[in-house]
């Protein structure tokens, strides 16, 4: 099985979620974007649940992505009927799970330099250039 987005009506999708906890304006503003390229930019992720299928997404994009499709087909029902979604396979559930598991992980701590000390970084890697190459080696 190769793992594609597939094309799934919004009326079809169901959450537990409720559409209060995002800011309408996020919602509207995503909606109006998901009209414009006729699509979501990153599917969802769903479960089969007979004719129906159920939202998988816990992370907060997905599931304001979601909201917004919604929005989408009040606003244009033809051009918001149909969302792209990955549909979750109990035959692959494992290699699926553990992609989910790894992309939805909380972000590591900063490594990259802070903002407040960037160009005290930056300039201390510049100085030591500098430092390396004498002024009687300049051409």
């Amino acid at each position: 099985m190769r793992l594609a987005p597939k094309f799934v009506p919004v009326r079809r999708i169901a959450t537990a979620n409720d559409r209060n906890q995002f800011d309408a304006q996020k919602i509207e503003t995503l909606a109006q974007a998901i009209l414009d390229v006729q699509g979501l930019a990153v599917p969802l992720h769903l479960k089969r649940d007979g004719e129906n299928y159920i939202l998988l997404n816990e992370d907060y994009a997905g599931r304001l992505a979601y909201w917004a499709a919604v929005r989408a087909r009040e606003i244009n029902l033809r051009k918001g009927e149909m969302v792209s979604a990955f549909i979750k396979d109990d035959d692959k559930d494992n290699a699926v799970a553990r992609q989910m598991d790894i992309l939805q992980a909380p972000a590591p701590t900063a490594t990259a330099p802070t903002e407040k000390n960037w160009h005290r970084e930056m300039m201390s890697g510049y100085s030591m250039c500098i430092r390396k190459i004498h002024p009687s080696e300049w051409s």
